[in-house]
């Protein structure tokens, strides 16, 4: 992970979801190339909001607190 996604966690609000995510071969695809990148993002902090909530990362599923990749 970049300097620039550190520093975005490192002022992001806590994990929107405790579960580790496992990405589906769907996300994957429609991720692309940037899939590793995702992944890597997700295992640090399975969703987030940050400056507020002018940012919206969303957790891998669905949970109490957000909608997820998935759906």
């Amino acid at each position: 992970m970049g300097p620039s996604l550190s520093q975005l966690l490192s002022v992001a609000h806590r994990a929107l979801s405790a579960e580790r995510p496992r990405l589906s071969p769907s996300i994957t695809s429609e991720a692309d190339g940037l899939a590793s990148e995702l992944a890597d993002l997700l295992a640090a902090r399975n969703g987030f909001y940050a400056f507020g909530a002018a940012l919206h990362v969303f957790p891998y599923e669905s949970t109490e607190l957000s909608w997820g990749l998935v759906e």
